[in-house]
């Protein structure tokens, strides 16, 4: 996946870690270390050194420490760094650590619980044994064996036992989200050039705890098999939540600490195998965020999903139902500028990133611009009529034109403001401003729908929902429009309009790049 947050400074934090493992060992420094020894980390972090004597219960491998560690650099309310650090996993056995990162779960109950089911699968596991080797006497094969029969029953128990031992244990996992943005304070603010007076908001982020078993629905719909990585369907793949990254996050986001920049690398403790990859991964070297398990974790954990980003742009996936920009009123300010303006903060130079948007039920696409230069460029763009954009829907029904057999086309209606009914759009061939869409259809979908690809040329206020439902165009509504479509529950999917910005292409305003990114429809 796209890493989330920027790698510096925290990389720098890292590599001094890093130099301290070449220094002094994995082990000296994650056990032990007085305080004169301390990396700038543990002192930023405000954590005592761990000098704390290893657990008699962890169980010391023979071989060194090799896995991940990462960085995460914080700010705190009073605007100080705060630097936290992690081991993916367990080290040696250990789930915590003192002055590292704990992990999302409770680690008495994970103990309580793995003592329990391994103490029930080893029991299965011994009584097979037996039976199995009572079977091998057995001098009859033509028949099925008493002994087989009942290997067979254990066997399935102690799958199953496996089973739900993985699920009681992913049920431990609580994951820290930024569910939303809350308005803090509301202050007036008089605009020098006009002498109005706007209203402006304070905002905060508001973080929910949710179990980790809803980050990969879209992955364990199915069951009753195994997938290629191992995992159990119905399950969060084996690893889940334990990568340095979302225990960073989320202890920053439990504390009141707000995550500004993230590294990870791979050390191994082997000086042997040092130099060789291990499950594909090179000594002392950086790795962004993992694309099975952190990649469903991080977005939710940040508020958005980021697919792009430098110093003068961001590129995001906007989630149905959340705004673009913020509206009027305290009670609508939780939007993609808001998240974004959160989440970095330090690299925003302009009040309003915003350069377009998409409408509140919408998913897809977005750019914003951290920059006053790259937003007036964008802006150019998109005036210009230089940016390419496309978009999946679902129509909640065939139009005749697709039925007689037409497979593309172009829609061009003249529409506008109702003002009696804000913010309706409607038909009006003498005042109306034209709207012109491309479309393209792709395939027929249950329940009698089909699935259109359109290209607009235009960017007219519902354009796309107006051309697919009324008369003059398909005369066919997207499915889950209550603006256009059928009202209530039995025209709504999920809960939302199927409608995706799946497709975007502009030039960068600062490189000249032609930038293309693609995102497929979530229906």
């Amino acid at each position: 996946m796209f890493p989330q947050l920027p790698e510096e400074p925290a990389k720098t934090h890292a590599l001094e870690l890093m130099s301290r493992f070449d220094r002094e060992g994995v082990d000296a420094v994650v056990y032990g270390g007085s305080a004169d020894k301390a990396s700038s980390a543990d002192k930023a972090s405000g954590a005592a050194p761990a000098n704390a004597v290893m657990s008699p219960f962890a169980k010391k491998p023979d071989r060194p420490a090799a896995q991940m560690f990462g960085i995460l650099t914080c700010s705190a309310p009073d605007g100080s760094e705060v630097v936290l650090k992690a081991f993916s996993g367990q080290y040696q056995s250990r789930w915590t650590v003192p002055g590292w990162v704990p992990p999302l779960l409770d680690e008495a109950e994970f103990a309580r619980l793995t003592e329990e089911s391994d103490r029930a699968i080893h029991v299965l596991t011994d009584e097979i044994e037996v039976l199995s080797k009572a079977d091998d006497a057995q001098e009859d094969c033509s028949t099925l064996s008493r002994p087989a029969a009942r290997i067979a029953e254990l066997r399935a128990a102690r799958k199953a036992a496996s089973h739900k031992s993985m699920h009681d244990i992913f049920a431990l996992y609580s994951v820290p989200v930024m569910a939303h943005i809350e308005t803090a304070e509301t202050r007036e603010w008089t605009n020098p050039r006009n002498g109005k007076t706007y209203p402006r908001y304070e905002t905060r982020p508001v973080i929910e705890n949710r179990s980790i078993f809803g980050f990969y629905d879209e992955s364990c719909k199915s069951s009753g098999s195994r997938k290629a990585n191992g995992a159990s369907e119905g399950m969060p793949p084996t690893g889940a939540g334990e990568c340095c990254a979302p225990k960073l996050i989320g202890y920053a986001l439990r504390h009141g600490l707000k995550p500004e920049s993230l590294a990870e690398f791979y050390y191994s403790g082997d000086v042997r195998t040092a130099a060789l990859k291990a499950n594909g991964r090179q000594h002392k070297a950086f790795y962004p965020p993992c694309d099975e398990k952190c990649g469903p974790l991080l977005p939710a954990m940040l508020g958005l999903s980021v697919l792009y980003r430098d110093e003068s742009i961001v590129v995001v996936n906007k989630p149905s139902g959340l705004l673009s920009v913020p509206g009027r009123g305290p009670d609508k300010q939780d939007c993609v500028v808001s998240r974004i303006k959160w989440l970095y903060s330090g690299l925003m130079h302009v009040e309003q990133p915003a350069v377009h948007r998409l409408d509140m039920e919408t998913s897809g696409l977005l750019v914003l611009a951290f920059t006053g230069d790259a937003h007036r460029a964008l802006n150019r763009q998109f005036e210009e009529g230089s940016v390419f954009k496309q978009y999946e829907a679902v129509l909640d029904g065939v139009p005749e034109t697709v039925k007689n057999g037409v497979r593309k086309g172009t829609i061009t209606l003249p529409f506008r403001l109702d003002p009696e009914n804000r913010p309706h759009q409607i038909y009006d061939e003498v005042f109306g401003k034209t709207g012109i869409t491309d479309w393209e259809f792709l395939r027929y979908e249950k329940g009698g729908r089909c699935r259109m690809l359109y290209t607009p040329r235009t960017g007219r206020t519902h354009q796309l929902r107006l051309h697919s439902a009324d008369p003059h165009g398909f005369g066919t509504p997207i499915v889950g429009d209550a603006l256009y479509g059928r009202q209530g529950p039995e025209g709504l999917e999920s809960g939302r309009l199927l409608l995706h910005a799946c497709h975007l292409e502009f030039t960068h305003p600062v490189t000249g790049e032609r930038m293309t990114f693609h995102n497929s429809a979530p229906f």
